[in-house]
């Protein structure tokens, strides 16, 4: 069915109902998107119509696995939300969207991102890497995107909700994270406009 923002309600899960669902968990996974990004920085910055975690290619199965049955499961691609079983093979699968069955609201989105057991790895140009203790950090207990990773996702094409997100989170940005950030963009998106203030991304 093709996706319907009409139809499709969002009611996205609060973190600790995220970590509740998935604390327990043996798999690596972690809060990601513009939520991970107000965890790390312990405020909110702006409205989110959704949560993010990630987890990566080899691991998504055990941690959907582990969801209890009162959520259904479909993969979000090209616009339309398919059975997830028909999918679960397709190497196009990045996006997993977890809806209630109580009420039929999508309440958390589950991204598969590349990697292995030492290196996260950029999916768009997976050149790029950062070992885990850089690309994923323990924040009040919660596994949360590192800022630069977040916002290497969103410098492809970014939005006015990328925009707010990458002025939040510049100005607290170690040097060493401005610095992988800024040669990141260079590689993967040479034609972000976030390159045309390169000075303010590696300063």
């Amino acid at each position: 069915m093709r996706y319907d923002p009409a139809r499709h309600h969002w009611r996205p899960l609060t973190v600790d109902a995220v970590i509740a669902l998935l604390g327990s968990s043996s798999t690596r996974w972690w809060l990601s998107g513009g939520c991970g990004l107000d965890h790390w920085l312990g405020r909110t910055t702006r409205e989110h119509g959704d949560i993010d975690v990630s987890v990566i290619r080899e691991d998504w199965r055990r941690l959907v696995a582990e969801l209890p049955t009162r959520l259904e499961l479909l993969a979000a691609m090209s616009g339309a939300l398919l059975p997830l079983a028909e999918c679960a093979d397709d190497p196009a699968l990045h996006n997993i969207w977890v809806r209630s069955a109580e009420t039929g609201e999508f309440v958390l989105q589950i991204n598969i991102e590349d990697g292995d057991q030492h290196l996260w790895r950029y999916r768009r140009l997976p050149a790029i890497t950062r070992a885990w203790a850089h690309a994923v950090e323990s924040v009040r207990g919660v596994p949360t995107v590192n800022p630069a990773v977040q916002l290497l996702w969103k410098s492809a094409r970014p939005v006015d909700k990328d925009d707010e997100d990458r002025a939040a989170i510049l100005p607290v940005l170690t040097r060493t994270d401005r610095r992988w950030l800024t040669d990141a963009i260079e590689r993967a998106h040479p034609q972000s406009p976030w390159l045309s203030g390169r000075e303010n991304l590696a300063d």
